[in-house]
């Protein structure tokens, strides 16, 4: 992948979740929030801190991509979904792990943890390795 493809994907997939993240968090599950503010930091400490979250959702979007660049000579499709289905597991164990150090209701770790699902596009079990290698060759095959 080139330069200019690589930096264009990775702006690409900051601001898919940047835009995502504000539906699910900004939107969609609101009303779970303010039913448990005494968790939460204010409106206006969580915006102090914003400088932080943005460079932490770029710092995945960089993480995502480059990761993904050591398959996508040889990935098709099957193999991108199944790449942002194990993405999605491998970043949505926080919502678990969040479940257990902080006294929320489970719901809320449930939607957080199935919204990376959803935004990841979940893929049939056959896709979950795509990068196989041939038996006897030693090369891959997609």
């Amino acid at each position: 992948m080139n330069t200019k493809r690589l930096i264009l994907a990775i702006v690409v997939a900051f601001v898919v979740l940047w835009v995502t993240d504000f539906l699910i968090h900004g939107v969609w599950m609101v009303p779970d929030y303010r039913g448990t503010q005494q968790l939460w930091r204010t409106d206006a400490a969580m915006g102090s801190r914003m400088s932080w979250m943005l460079g932490a959702q770029l710092l995945f979007a960089i993480t995502f991509v480059l990761l993904w660049t050591r398959w996508a000579e040889t990935a098709r499709l099957g193999c991108a979904i199944g790449y942002g289905f194990l993405m999605g597991l491998f970043s949505g164990t926080w919502a678990i792990i969040m479940f257990v150090v902080v006294p929320m209701p489970g719901s809320i770790a449930a939607k957080w943890f199935l919204c990376w699902h959803l935004a990841n596009n979940p893929a049939r079990p056959r896709h979950l390795f795509c990068l196989q290698t041939q038996v006897g060759t030693g090369q891959n095959v997609a």
